[in-house]
């Protein structure tokens, strides 16, 4: 079957391949030399969904490795990937900036002020949340002094917590307006970007007044510990939230001291909120669609974020085209569009992996598109839309041009590749695929191949 690809990916993976190596072509191409060109939609492989247990969530050894953004916090249940749950921990610090002096001071109200994003949402957008702030019975990190911390921390890691609420609010969050609240720097109401605001339990906020528990950043990290969130809705979902980096040792949220100074005047300190931060990702599957995955059904495979499941593809069958040249290869993968929502988004880039001596790494063709800062055309894994007998379908598509030329040298011996979110840390998303279906939906590798 004639299969049609643009003229200018398919140069761009010719490209590619000269520039590496006058072998990845695939065959040399003799002056004279009849080519036929075999253009074929039709080779399936198989598919299989499998759990990934080892997602790293928080990394660093002085600096922030791991340095995640967006953070979703609530729990999400439905019919196909069952049920999932975020609870955020973060930690309090002073970092660089300058030490309040708290001395005399009288304590007015303690604040945690979370900025919300709307890449971390998912579910009802419209669904009051309850929101439960808690406060950690130890400093999760390995110390309390930011450049001498070696931390790794996995998705599925847990911080114990005391169970008494420090902090609630129910609340309907809105992405999109303003807040208005008072300034004591101005002594006026000002408008602040759409965010969560916490009020904490004033024994806390005495706890941290006091100027001698705030004398060095460790001090205050020991004794303020950190905090746990969690957030239920009427409606199953999560809450999105930002927390950019200003530093490695600070972010945009913060924990918001009002105070009256000795002199009388109304006062706030911002103390950094998010120093260290990290969630646990849970993923119950029993009596989903994704557990029948699980236990071999290939219908249909999945992938989600926050920890959650991904797919893997055997190419092993495209060895039938060794000794032919690859010109060009494209995974495309049909998303199940029945779960598709406004409010429940499919996964907007997937990213793919191989396994190799026991480390894994990302496809060739990844590798060369960062390289070459051609990742659109040499790599792709975006979400898009094709049309197929004439109808619009929803599709990813990966070139692995490079790659499959390497399995079919022998440079890469392992013919599994795995297929996951891009942002899967960042992202409360998920996607349905077709994958052994038997039907035109099928999960197919399309190959430009040209036979000397």
């Amino acid at each position: 079957m004639k299969y049609c690809i643009p003229l200018f990916s398919i140069l761009i993976a010719l490209l590619v391949c000269a520039c590496n190596s006058p072998e990845l072509i695939g065959v040399e191409l003799l002056e004279g030399e009849e080519i036929d060109i075999e253009f074929t939609n039709s080779i399936s492989l198989p598919v299989s969904t499998v759990e990934d247990d080892s997602v790293l969530i928080f990394a660093t050894n002085g600096f922030l490795f791991r340095n995640s953004e967006q953070w979703p916090v609530g729990e999400y249940n439905d019919p196909a990937f069952g049920n999932s749950k975020s609870v955020l921990y973060l930690t309090p610090g002073i970092g660089i900036a300058s030490f309040p002096d708290f001395t005399d001071a009288t304590f007015d109200s303690l604040v945690m002020i979370l900025p919300l994003d709307t890449l971390a949402r998912y579910g009802d957008t419209l669904s009051p949340y309850d929101i439960n702030v808690y406060r950690l019975d130890e400093f999760p990190s390995s110390s309390t002094v930011i450049e001498d911390r070696i931390d790794t921390v996995y998705a599925f890691e847990e911080f114990a917590f005391d169970p008494t609420v420090i902090g609630n609010l129910n609340i309907t969050p809105s992405y999109y307006d303003s807040l208005e609240v008072f300034s004591p720097a101005l002594d006026s109401i000002i408008d602040a970007p759409p965010s969560l605001r916490i009020l904490l339990d004033d024994a806390l906020g005495l706890e941290l007044l006091d100027t001698v528990n705030v004398a060095t950043d460790s001090m205050f990290q020991s004794i303020a510990r950190g905090f746990a969130l969690t957030a239920v809705g009427d409606n199953p979902g999560y809450i999105g939230l930002n927390l950019e980096n200003f530093s490695s040792s600070s972010t945009n949220a913060t924990l918001a001291m009002y105070y009256t100074d000795n002199l009388g005047v109304k006062s706030q300190y911002n103390f950094a909120l998010g120093v260290f931060r990290s969630a646990t990702y849970t993923n119950d599957y029993t009596g989903s669609d994704v557990s029948l995955a699980l236990s071999g059904d290939a219908n249909r495979s999945y992938i989600e974020g926050l920890g959650g499941v991904n797919t893997k593809v055997d190419l092993s069958d495209v060895m039938q085209f060794a000794g032919k040249g690859i010109n060009y290869a494209e995974l495309e993968i049909t998303v199940d569009e029945s779960a598709i929502t406004d409010e429940t988004p499919a996964i907007s880039d997937i990213f793919a992996t191989y396994e190799e001596d026991g480390s894994t790494f990302a496809v060739i063709d990844f590798n060369i598109g960062v390289q070459s800062s051609l990742l659109e055309f040499v790599f792709d894994g975006s979400l898009q839309t094709v049309e197929r007998n004439g109808q619009d379908v929803t599709v990813y598509k990966i070139i692995l041009t490079n790659h499959i030329i390497a399995l079919l040298n022998g440079e890469v011996t392992s013919p599994i590749i795995e297929l996951f979110a891009s942002s899967k840390i960042e992202t409360p998303y998920r996607s349905i695929l077709y994958g052994n279906s038997g039907d035109e939906n099928e999960i197919k590798l399309n190959l430009v191949v040209t036979t000397p």
